[in-house]
């Protein structure tokens, strides 16, 4: 689920939080994937954060 999103624009950056919901089994799998609606969006690889 997405969780928090916010601009900080003295940077050009948008930070986003993903926390995956409570599975019943206590695991789960899928995709996590991101869309924009401009053409000039770039995601930058470097600055990935995951943790559990």
């Amino acid at each position: 689920y997405l969780t928090d999103s916010r601009v900080t624009p003295s940077l050009n950056k948008v930070s986003t939080l993903f926390v995956a919901p409570q599975c019943a089994n206590g695991y789960t799998s899928g995709t996590m994937g991101f869309a924009n609606t401009y053409g000039d969006v770039q995601i930058d690889c470097s600055n990935i954060h995951v943790g559990i």
